[in-house]
């Protein structure tokens, strides 16, 4: 793990790219339900704290560990949401 900022950058962005992603989705599409593309923005949400909760809860002693699990989570929740962007249509 490079750093704990770094990480924390990286989840930023990557979760922000996609609510954004989902703003651009909104606005190309002003006549659909958006209430399915509010569940995502709320699920990508969530994620972000989730995360982030769990990184600043990490204690030094076991962080390689810990931060790999936090990376799969990552990685397996990002891969959710862009599934379900995706599906919107």
């Amino acid at each position: 793990m490079a750093s704990i900022k770094a990480f924390k950058k990286e989840i930023n962005n990557t979760i922000g790219g996609l609510i954004e992603e989902i703003y651009l989705w909104e606005l190309t599409n002003p006549s659909a339900d958006l209430s399915a593309s509010e569940a995502i923005i709320d699920e990508a949400i969530t994620l972000f704290d989730d995360l982030i909760q769990q990184i600043n809860a990490t204690e030094k002693e076991d962080r390689n560990e810990r931060f790999s699990e936090i990376r799969t989570a990552f990685q397996s929740g990002t891969s959710n949401i862009e599934t379900k962007i995706n599906q919107l249509g």
